[in-house]
């Protein structure tokens, strides 16, 4: 009997495209088939043996998900060919979960197999031990905390012994078990960055293992220079720690104060002292926005607060206040320096724009919640941009009661001075800048009242503008945000050929390497003079105007730079236009105030 085909068949065949197709059920199914195969004892191709339980399994799967049994059953061993392979050292309960887990991607713990099952996937490489450090991290309590210590060190699961070690530093150092702990383990405690304490009650908390360690005194400077003493306000340095009685009493403990002693004494040069003693626990990075606060009719009111958005939350909270008169002050300029926060020039009234703006300058510390003035501006600035680069702070162009301004100035802080550097080509203000590759980036704005699309960048070490591909549109009070290397115009207004000032809601994206704009997503409404602030590969926009509406607005929108598509967040508190945005690193702590 011959075969045959089906000519209208292969017809189709000819003219169609190849399609894959994948079944949503096979692997459950397989998985489920294969376990099925290991129950019945069915093909099972190997016994393994423990503590004299037999356990039948197939020699493939085992290989799969086990490296233990791969190198085992691929290395021409004697159990290579071996019926039965007998596993010491492996508990038999242990060893039944585990193989559970590998015909059915499904693990049940408790407190009466933890440690067997920890034990069996640690001896035979496979990967529950996640789920096991998961399981043991959830599980940390008073009661079980220096024994799940003990089992993390013995098994080298890092996590899970930070964690540990952190519930007993927060909440039992006034245990029996605490003066027990071996200093290795005080000291790598001491380390982690998510405790949620002052570096006071760390250095307390120290010193109490200290008293009640016999011959402590031998280990204690290896765990207290771990302690980030220049985070310790300097009054309680001088009172609390330099008289305690074993810094006076174990040589070479005072030398550990030097350094903050030296950070505290020089506020002005701190951004340059910046080292991972500096660093603040429970440490979160927040999108903030500042200043510009509007009733919905328009008066100006104060505007003192500095806002973060909580990232896991979603919810505003109030981080800072303004000190004045920067709190009476709108179309700000800000940008964070080694995560100090610089708020700089602006103007306190809408009307009469740069009549009433200020060189004032002001540097905002989140590591203690203060706030220090600067030294003022060379001139003052309203309507004009403050970007960071190589550890100086650039104030570009703007405005003030003379008009468009075209001068620069450049902040040290290490010398808290300003000195102008190259003017740029024409005078600007409502423009937008950002930072990339080394370059400073200015685009947009106003120029005799005509409203500009060109773009300059500006190298340092050159100390000279230079004229970049104009953008698509033209637009001012608008942002500009750089990720990933490329750099992006956002929002902002224009004049249309009536003169009516009307939203540019398109968003532009330049690459510096093809020097080419590319037109990208459309925001979802018209934001100009709105807070601009990149985190990740999110640019945030907060608040502004909306000019085709004629309202100044609350909302908050996001756009993914990967998916090249707005997200819409949680509206600001406050209907706000001329606010300034950046990113700051703040504490947990700082993120429990209230919310809006």
């Amino acid at each position: 009997m011959t075969s045959e085909t089906c000519p209208h068949a292969a017809a189709i065949c000819a003219h169609a495209e190849a399609r894959t197709f994948t079944s949503a059920t096979y692997n459950d199914s397989l998985v489920a088939n294969l376990n099925r195969l290991r129950c019945d004892g069915t093909l099972c191709d190997v016994t393994l043996v423990a503590e004299k339980r037999k356990f039948p399994a197939h020699r493939a799967v085992l290989a799969s998900c086990s490296d233990y049994f791969r190198a085992m059953f691929t290395s021409g061993m004697r159990e290579t060919c071996a019926e039965e392979i007998e596993l010491h050292a492996v508990p038999a309960l242990g060893l039944s979960h585990v193989l559970e887990y590998m015909y059915t991607a499904s693990i049940t713990l408790s407190p009466d197999n933890i440690e067997q099952v920890l034990e069996a996937a640690s001896q035979l490489q496979v990967s529950v031990i996640d789920y096991c450090c998961e399981y043991f991290i959830e599980k940390i309590d008073k009661s079980n905390c220096f024994e799940v210590l003990e089992i993390a060190q013995f098994y080298s699961m890092e996590e899970v012994e930070m964690k540990a070690g952190k519930f007993i530093l927060e909440k039992m150092t006034y245990s029996e078990e605490f003066p027990l702990l071996a200093p290795e383990t005080l000291a790598k405690a001491v380390t982690n960055d998510d405790l949620d304490m002052t570096e006071m009650q760390v250095f307390n908390k120290v010193i109490h293992w200290l008293n009640m360690t016999p011959n402590g005194t031998e280990k204690v400077k290896d765990i207290l220079q771990h302690v980030r003493f220049p985070m310790i306000p300097e009054t309680d340095l001088f009172k609390r720690v330099l008289t305690s009685e074993c810094m006076e009493a174990i040589p070479g403990l005072s030398d550990l104060l030097q350094d903050a002693f030296a950070y505290h004494s020089k506020p002005i040069l701190q951004p340059s002292m910046q080292t991972e003693h500096t660093r603040p626990r429970q440490a979160v990075e927040t999108v903030i926005a500042l200043g510009g606060r509007v009733k919905v009719e328009g008066p100006l009111e104060r505007c003192n607060d500095v806002l973060g958005l909580d990232p896991s939350t979603g919810t505003w909270h109030t981080i800072a206040d303004m000190p004045w008169p920067q709190s009476t002050h709108t179309i700000t300029s800000v940008a964070v320096m080694e995560n100090f926060l610089y708020v700089v020039g602006g103007q306190n009234q809408y009307g009469s724009v740069g009549r009433r703006s200020t060189n004032a300058a002001f540097r905002y510390d989140p590591r203690f919640d203060e706030w220090l003035r600067l030294a003022t501006m060379k001139e003052d600035r309203a309507c004009f941009c403050l970007l960071a680069l190589g550890g100086l702070l650039y104030a570009i162009a703007g405005q003030n009661k003379n008009g468009n301004l075209r001068t620069v100035e450049r902040y040290s802080p290490l010398t808290d001075e300003w000195d102008y550097v190259a003017r740029m080509p024409l005078e600007r203000s409502h423009h937008a800048g950002t930072v990339s590759n080394g370059r400073l980036y200015v685009s947009g704005g106003m120029h005799d009242n005509d409203v500009q699309g060109t773009m300059y960048d500006f190298e340092p070490s050159e100390n000279f503008w230079q004229f970049k591909l104009p953008m698509k549109n033209e637009r001012f009070g608008h942002g500009m945000a750089s990720v990933g290397g490329k750099i992006f115009s956002v929002g902002g207004c224009t004049c249309n050929d009536q003169g009516d000032i009307i939203d540019v809601t398109s968003m532009e994206c330049f690459d510096p390497e093809t020097n080419q704009w590319n037109t990208m997503a459309t925001m979802p409404q018209g934001q100009s003079y709105a807070a601009l602030c990149v985190q990740g590969d999110s640019i945030y926009v907060v608040g502004g105007c909306n000019r085709n509406e004629k309202t100044v607005t609350c909302h908050t929108n996001r756009y993914d730079v990967t998916k090249n598509s707005w997200h819409k967040m949680a509206d600001f508190p406050h209907h706000s236009m001329g606010l300034a945005g950046s990113t700051l690193t703040v504490t947990r702590r700082m993120l429990n105030k209230p919310t809006y």
